[in-house]
This record gives structure tokens, C-alpha cells and sequence, in this order.
């Protein structure tokens, strides 16, 4: 099930993607909050999709960032053995995170911004794994429970900032990176 937040005929909607259709429904009774369609988890999608009764072609909308500001946006650094290689480090013994901004977040189609300061902007594709509700402490072997999707994602950096800190986050957290 595939959930997206686009824009049709000057609305804002939540709606699921059905092969090269979107449920349209949603656009009639107002946007609904995406995060609260995650937390309804692939039943409330599934009940989403159901009750629509009119859907759009995709070419007809633009597509937006799924969760426009998500609450929280923490990403784990040099995660795989070609990018520590790449970046001429010894990989870490515990996994780096750093968090980006929700600033960062953009629809698959906007612009990125590069920024005057730089001339090192860079990009990786990465994958990004949706916690669909609040948790702690779940095991590994439970952790699908709280997935509630995954994406790729175009993680944008600004190379010399980011290495003019201790730590990622400024050269990752730019406005639409």
C-alpha cells in the first residue's frame, strides 16, 4: 500500500497510491493528516482506498513530501563498507547517527536549493525506514510491528560544512536537502 500526499485543483490531499491512479476521495471531504493515516497502520490504508469511489491519474497530480514536517528525522551515518571506504574511515564500532532538519523535506519534484556558500553539494540515495507509532525498547524480532513504510530518499549535503563540524548535521540540514 502505497500512501501519498499530493495537490489537485488548488487542494492539498492524503490519499493511496493504486497503480497509476491515486484515491481521489479524499480530495471531497478535505486532507487528511498523513501521519495520522500511518498510524491507522495498512488496515485504515486499506479502508482509505476502499471507500473511495473516484480516483485521479497520477500525471494529473503533483505529488508532495509524504510527511511534510515529520516529527523527528534521525539518519545513521556511514552505514555500509564502500561509503567508510569512500570517505577513508575505519568503520564505527556503534552505529553514527545525526538528525536533519524538517526543513530539509521537499516533494519528489521541487527544486533542490544550492546554496551560495558552497560549491560542494553532494547527494546520496538513501533508504528510509517510517515509524509509524511511539515506541521504545522493541526487540528486533518485533520491530516490523512499528514499521509503518519505508521510501527512498535523496539525502542532500553540503560537503565542507559538514566538515567543519564535529558532527553532520549542518552540512546535512540545509533547507530543502
Amino acid at each position: 500500500m502505497r500512501m501519498a500526499r499530493f495537490e489537485h485543483a488548488g487542494a492539498t490531499a492524503t490519499g493511496v497510491v493504486l497503480g497509476d491512479e491515486i484515491d481521489a476521495e479524499i480530495v471531497d471531504v478535505g486532507s487528511v493528516d498523513p501521519v495520522d493515516l500511518l498510524c491507522s497502520g495498512i488496515a485504515g490504508m486499506e479502508a482509505a482506498a476502499n471507500a473511495a469511489t473516484r480516483r485521479l491519474p497520477l500525471a494529473e497530480v503533483r505529488l508532495l513530501a509524504p510527511i511534510p514536517r515529520p516529527p523527528k528525522l534521525l539518519a545513521i551515518g556511514l552505514n555500509y563498507t564502500d561509503h567508510c571506504a569512500e570517505a577513508g574511515m575505519a568503520a564505527p564500532d556503534f552505529p553514527v547517527f545525526f538528525n536533519k532538519q524538517t526543513t530539509c523535506v521537499i516533494g519528489p519534484s521541487d527544486p533542490i536549493h544550492v546554496p551560495k556558500v558552497s560549491a560542494l553539494v553532494d547527494y546520496e540515495v538513501e533508504l528510509a525506514i517510517v515509524i509509524g507509532r511511539r515506541c521504545r525498547h522493541v526487540p528486533a524480532a518485533r520491530a516490523h510491528e512499528v514499521i509503518a513504510g519505508y521510501m527512498v530518499i535523496n539525502d542532500v549535503t553540503v560537503r565542507d560544512w559538514q566538515l567543519r563540524a564535529p558532527t553532520m548535521t549542518i552540512g546535512k540540514s540545509f533547507d530543502t536537502h
